[in-house]
């Protein structure tokens, strides 16, 4: 049986998000269908915040209780768990990981992928040179390969960094809202 690339993978998974059967990009990718339906629950896991998981109970009163639902329903949550989840969240500037993140997060290990995938290639070049020559000697190729990988790395650093901060800027706007009363998402 084949083994998937990064790349194969993200395509399988646009696939399913679109839709598209099991069996139909089974057959499309030259994998059994068994393979397709295990990265579709790894992907469902990732994305999933209601799979069922510890729970916490705390005792409230009744005001605490009637303010949480007003604040939740104000803000538009579906119920208090999501509620409660993103005010814990916020309080302890948790990353939000929504479809939107977890695309992103997909795509940049993907690049590490690649990254790794170019890593390792130059590196079985360096020892071919170093068991022909005695020394390491990069050739062009190599060298703009490393130039490619270093400038890889910047913009994978930069897309981590934006996720972060828009993670944490989430997180500020819930705070703020829920103390301000805010009706405003």
């Amino acid at each position: 049986m084949k083994k998937l690339k990064a790349q194969q993978r993200d395509q399988i998974f646009r696939l399913l998000r679109q839709g598209v059967s099991q069996a139909d990009i089974a057959r499309d990718f030259g994998v059994h269908r068994s393979t397709v339906s295990r990265l579709e629950r790894r992907r469902v896991a990732l994305t999933d915040e209601s799979r069922a998981g510890p729970s916490v109970s705390v005792r409230i009163s009744e005001k605490e209780l009637l303010e949480m639902e007003e604040a939740a329903r104000r803000l538009k949550f579906r119920n208090r768990s999501e509620f409660l989840r993103a005010v814990i969240r916020a309080a302890l500037s948790f990353p939000e990981l929504d479809g939107e993140v977890s695309t992103e997060l997909s795509a940049v290990k993907a690049s590490f992928d690649r990254a790794g995938g170019n890593l390792n290639q130059v590196a079985r070049d360096m020892s071919a040179s170093m068991k022909k020559l005695g020394r390491a000697e990069p050739s062009a190729r190599e060298l703009a390969q490393i130039y490619a990988l270093h400038d890889e790395v910047i913009e994978v650093r930069r897309a981590l960094v934006a996720l972060l901060g828009r993670s944490q800027k989430r997180s500020d706007v819930l705070s703020r809202m829920i103390a301000e009363g805010d009706d405003a998402l």
